[in-house]
């Protein structure tokens, strides 16, 4: 079950959620194909990372940290290739 908390916008953000959440929401093919996209996006900090799968809890502030510097990676390529 996701836990959540309201920021100053009046927004609902998920603190964490589990990893078959994510699984059933996004329909993932396995919960191992959920933790390895997460891994590949360096969004995979659990609160619990020696549990099995079926019980990983994704900690979602820390794992917000990376993701902005990965969509920059990941999209910075077609802007100079853009530019050029």
């Amino acid at each position: 079950m996701p836990t959540s908390d309201m920021n100053f916008l009046g927004v609902y953000r998920y603190q964490r959620i589990s990893l078959t959440f994510v699984h059933q929401e996004l329909a993932f093919d396995s919960l191992n194909h959920v933790r390895e996209f997460l891994m590949s996006h360096r969004a995979a900090h659990f609160v619990n990372p020696n549990n099995p799968d079926a019980e990983k809890i994704l900690d979602c502030r820390a794992a917000s940290v990376e993701l902005p510097a990965v969509l920059e990676e990941k999209y910075r390529k077609v802007q100079i290739k853009g530019a050029i």
